[in-house]
């Protein structure tokens, strides 16, 4: 796929539109339909920890260990504004100041605003409540559909390539949640009498 480049606001110019994050698959962001150049993957673990610890302020010490681990690189204090620069270029709205980025700032971190973007993650938890709250008051054709748009998110391996430990264990608590909704979903085929 190819993706423009970048101006203020995330893609060609002029592209506006709601901002929507995903990391249940490959990173990507979109504005509207156009597709948001987040850069090298470093870039994009650093916004994948801000999404995954949003609505939490995000120390820089926690940033460079959920991203480099152990390993730490000597610029890390100046390489990270770097990225957060580059991020809010590409994924703030054309017309939005810095107080009304999807990445806010303050002294020593960041903040992911929630408000700002729509995330896959914040939909996967949106449809698995939903499918358990249904199966829990026995409409089982409800909990059925939620759990099969849930699972349906769950497009690929999570965060395929991203550095650190934050994303590893993401990986993992993903992979336990994946199979978690596959047993929920088959177990309402059950009882639906829908063996095959």
């Amino acid at each position: 796929m190819s993706v423009e480049p970048a101006g203020r606001g995330g893609g060609p110019a002029g592209a506006r539109g709601p901002l929507r994050i995903d990391l249940l698959g490959r990173v990507r962001a979109l504005r509207g339909d156009v597709p948001v150049a987040l850069g090298p993957v470093r870039r994009q673990a650093v916004l994948a920890a801000l999404v995954l610890r949003a609505p939490g302020f995000v120390t820089y010490r926690q940033l460079l260990d959920d991203v480099w681990g152990a390993e730490p690189p000597g610029t890390g204090h100046r390489v990270l504004p770097s990225y957060v620069y580059a991020l809010r270029r590409a994924l703030d709205a054309p017309d939005s100041g810095p107080d009304r980025s999807v990445i806010g700032g303050g002294r020593g971190g960041y903040r992911f605003e929630p408000g700002g973007a729509r995330t896959d993650l914040a939909e996967l938890a949106e449809q698995a409540a939903r499918g358990r709250r249904a199966k829990a008051s026995g409409d089982l054709a409800a909990a059925l559909d939620a759990g099969g748009r849930a699972l349906a998110l769950l497009r690929g391996e999570p965060l395929p390539g991203l550095p650190g430990p934050l994303a590893d264990t993401e990986r993992q608590r993903l992979a336990r949640l994946r199979r978690a909704l596959q047993q929920e979903h088959a177990e309402c085929l059950v009882l639906l009498g829908r063996h095959a």
